[in-house]
């Protein structure tokens, strides 16, 4: 059984690729006003997951091409030529099974919280 944070994961992914369904490249590369582009902000989901997900608890940088849409880092508009999912057969699953001692540190009760049952 997947570890919840796993589960809500893949279902927010889901969300995501259900509310994208519509958009075209063109919408996506498009910036409104302030606003980042939506192909910016699945780069930065995409930094985010792999720095969360893969390089701190995993100690793995499987595509280290997202960093550039990281925290502070200069708007990028990644190409949108490849079409959904073009990394996921570099993308490696999440692990489900027991936590690595880095991923202890994001556990509510190794922070000395509790966990609700």
């Amino acid at each position: 059984m997947p570890h919840p944070l796993v589960t809500q994961l893949r279902f927010t992914r889901s969300e995501w690729l259900r509310g994208l369904k519509a958009v075209t490249a063109e919408e996506a590369a498009r910036r409104f006003g302030p606003i980042n582009p939506i192909a910016w902000m699945i780069g930065h989901l995409a930094w985010q997951e792999q720095l969360y997900w893969l390089e701190r608890a995993q100690g793995v940088v499987p595509v280290p091409e997202v960093k550039k849409f990281g925290y502070g880092k200069e708007l990028t508009v990644p190409s949108t030529r490849r079409g959904r999912g073009g990394a996921r057969s570099r993308r490696p699953p999440l692990r489900t099974s027991a936590a690595s001692p880095a991923q202890n540190q994001y556990r509510p009760e190794a922070a000395g919280g509790t966990t609700a049952s």
